[in-house]
């Protein structure tokens, strides 16, 4: 998945997937350095974000907060094609 969505053009190759690895470590390693470690965890299915560690305005809306969607003015992630669904929601609920 991280592979599809940071280089979703490439073919997945052992190169890429080296690359993946190399970039999932460095991640890690930073995080450490600044003692944020706890804000990414492995499972058995793969990475995850510790949404309770972070503040965010998208996870504060889906909590009930209605100010981040006042403030929300069409922009979200649009360099990444897998946000384009969670932006069509975020306008949708704009005009609503």
């Amino acid at each position: 998945m991280i592979i599809g969505n940071l280089w979703p053009d490439e073919n997945v190759t052992s190169s890429l997937k080296s690359l993946q690895r190399m970039v999932v470590t460095d991640l890690f390693r930073s995080l450490n350095d600044y003692d944020l470690s706890d804000i990414i965890f492995r499972d058995k299915i793969g990475l995850s974000l510790n949404t309770k560690k972070v503040e965010c305005d998208y996870y504060e809306y889906l909590k009930g907060d209605l100010n981040p969607i006042n403030q929300f003015r069409g922009e979200y992630m649009s360099q990444y094609d897998f946000a384009d669904a969670t932006r069509a929601y975020l306008e949708r609920k704009y005009y609503e």
